[in-house]
């Protein structure tokens, strides 16, 4: 793994402009934007796209990538999807009530800042930094965009690489949150208020003290603007 390539970490709830930041930070020459890297694993599988228009697993950008990175993980991304595993929580949704409540455990561990550096999720992260550092490497860049958003699993990434990571905290009108996810997922007002406040908070609790140089607040209609 590399040391001279650094992170920017975007977090914040669904539908609030992640897409569009994190395609407009990887126009720049020496930046490569990687979408949400927590669920490749998951939109290789499924056939998902890349952003070229092409299914992940014909992308020469991610053969490339994950191809180069097979030795290294010991298996091969593409025929094994499933084991590309880069989200810490993943797990978690496996088991149940069990798994729910050790994930909810875990995200307030890391809001209270009360797990240690070299936790066992560390290993998933170290290997999100793999893939990240060759992303760069291919794309020729010195910066790479993960617009995971999820709080918990851009804390598990800065905690173990807080010297190379930065934080984006993206933050869109709560009623324009609640407007989309009514109308494109069908959920209730309540259900979507309710969603944007947690992942709101949890991003509060987890980098609210980090300083200006190590954590960046937009507000998605000021970024319109």
């Amino acid at each position: 793994m590399t040391t001279d390539t650094s992170y920017v970490l975007v977090v914040g709830a669904g539908h609030s402009g992640s897409t569009l930041l994190s395609l407009i930070l990887g126009s720049h020459s020496a930046i490569t934007s990687v979408g949400e890297l927590r669920v490749l694993g998951r939109h290789i599988a499924s056939g998902g796209l890349c952003t070229c228009a092409l299914p992940i697993a014909e992308c020469g950008f991610w053969r490339e990538v994950l191809g180069g990175l097979a030795p290294e993980l010991g298996f091969d991304p593409f025929l094994e999807p499933e084991r590309l595993e880069l989200d810490p929580l993943s797990a978690g949704s496996r088991y149940g009530a069990v798994g729910h409540a050790a994930r909810r455990g875990l995200i307030v561990a890391l809001g209270q800042n009360a797990l240690p550096a070299a936790w066992v999720g560390q290993r998933m992260m170290r290997r999100t930094g793999m893939v990240l550092d060759a992303a760069c490497r291919v794309a020729g860049a010195r910066v790479a965009v993960d617009s995971s958003k999820t709080p918990a699993n851009a804390k598990s990434l800065f905690m173990a690489f807080p010297k190379r990571s930065r934080v984006i905290f993206l933050v869109r009108d709560g009623r324009a949150f609640v407007e989309s996810t009514v109308r494109r997922k069908g959920w209730t007002a309540e259900a979507s208020a309710r969603r944007w406040a947690r992942i709101n908070e949890q991003a509060l609790a987890m980098f609210g003290e980090l300083s200006s140089d190590r954590m960046l607040l937009i507000r998605y209609e000021e970024f319109c603007d």
